[in-house]
């Protein structure tokens, strides 16, 4: 008889974590495991792989706003629900108020407990200010989940994965008696799928991702104006009412300034994506304190020669200083130096660093894990 098991996300949505999930469902699918996944919410964003086998079991939650006190419920839900299964992966990014018996596969994105007690409102924007600067609801509120936060630790049942050296870190800091062995496993990116030998146009860069103020594509239409014989492809998701907001904030921004080296591309079908990224030469990536940056890798199987924010899991990705920059200044000086440079040996050499985050890596340490905790054979 197939082990029961269950994942539990807060929300299910587009991006990163979506395809960490995705690649744990296709492992336990091949050992004809269908496990069950317990989300409070489901993205629009969410397009699920037609060929995988899962179960979404919605649950309601009464809390409005505050995703911090949403994901500490969850997992407190989950706690009657362990006994139904074998195997849990906890895919919350959150310790607090985990289920303490059946034993859990706990892969962390970042932990929220890092997020919490950190001295800035957001990580993504430590160069707008810090805690203390915000009004007193914002500081009093988050006073409250360091309080809440302030105890919690990571249970004997979970066994713990990183994304990368970085999250790994940020587990080890602020859950400082985990006596665990804390291994690192990226999240799988398909290399093969970007892979191409188009040649590149020497003076185009895209980047990649959902349109949102932490993405910083307004960031970006800033530096190609600048920049006016660069052109840029700025490609992203646009969802919810903020994704919507922002990219119209952006295009305002361009129409207002007259700039025309710059092109923004609403969901943009993958296909049509790829093309613009694999003609492109170069990639740029300016969110901050990223915890890994699957578009960074994905670009450079593309071939373009990434230039992305000195922080975060990117360091890892990105591993020349010469491709990473700290503000929005330098980033445009790099770029100019880029231009006038033979990047024939750096792009081998990202091409060979790349190599590690292969989906089939993850896919073959993921397995062992699974089925060893799961005790599949």
């Amino acid at each position: 008889m197939s082990k029961r098991v269950a994942i539990f996300q807060n929300t299910i949505t587009g991006g990163g974590r979506i395809q960490v999930l995705n690649a744990v469902i296709r492992i336990l699918n091949t050992n004809k495991i269908e496990p069950d996944i317990y989300t409070l919410k489901i993205n629009k964003s969410f397009i699920p792989e037609k060929d995988l086998m899962f179960r979404v079991i919605p649950l309601r939650s009464m809390i409005k706003g505050m995703s911090d006190l949403k994901i500490a419920s969850l997992n407190a839900r989950m706690v009657r629900y362990q006994y139904e299964y074998d195997l849990l992966v906890n895919s919350n990014n959150s310790f607090l108020k985990v289920p303490r018996q059946t034993p859990t596969i706990a892969y962390i994105n970042f932990p929220r407990k890092a997020r919490i007690f950190s001295e800035y409102q957001h990580l993504a924007f430590p160069d707008v200010g810090k805690i203390n600067h915000k009004n007193l609801i914002v500081q009093v509120y988050r006073e409250y989940l360091k309080k809440i936060y302030k105890n919690a630790n990571i249970p004997h049942n979970q066994f713990v994965f990183a994304n990368s050296e970085f999250t790994k870190q940020m587990i080890q800091r602020y859950y400082p008696d985990c006596n665990k062995v804390i291994k690192v496993i990226y999240p799988p990116v398909d290399i093969e799928k970007w892979r191409n030998e188009k040649e590149k146009i020497p003076e185009m860069i895209s980047s990649l991702g959902r349109f949102s103020k932490d993405k910083r594509q307004l960031e970006q239409i800033k530096i190609a104006q600048s920049i006016p014989r660069l052109k840029f492809n700025i490609i992203g998701f646009v969802g919810d009412r903020h994704s919507r907001s922002y990219f119209n904030l952006c295009k305002k921004y361009l129409e207002t300034n007259q700039i025309n080296n710059v092109k923004l591309y609403p969901n943009l079908p993958f296909e049509e994506a790829k093309e613009l990224l694999t003609s492109s030469k170069f990639f740029i990536h300016s969110l901050r304190n990223e915890p890994f940056g699957i578009s960074s890798v994905e670009a450079i199987a593309a071939g373009c020669i990434p230039i992305v924010h000195d922080s975060g899991g990117q360091q890892e990705i990105v591993n020349f200083r010469e491709l990473r920059y700290k503000d929005q200044k330098e980033a445009t000086q790099k770029i100019n130096q880029l231009l006038m440079m033979d990047t024939t040996k750096l792009q081998k050499d990202l091409f060979k660093n790349n190599s590690r985050f292969n989906i089939d890596v993850f896919n073959r340490q993921m397995r062992a894990v699974l089925f060893e905790k799961s005790g599949n054979n």
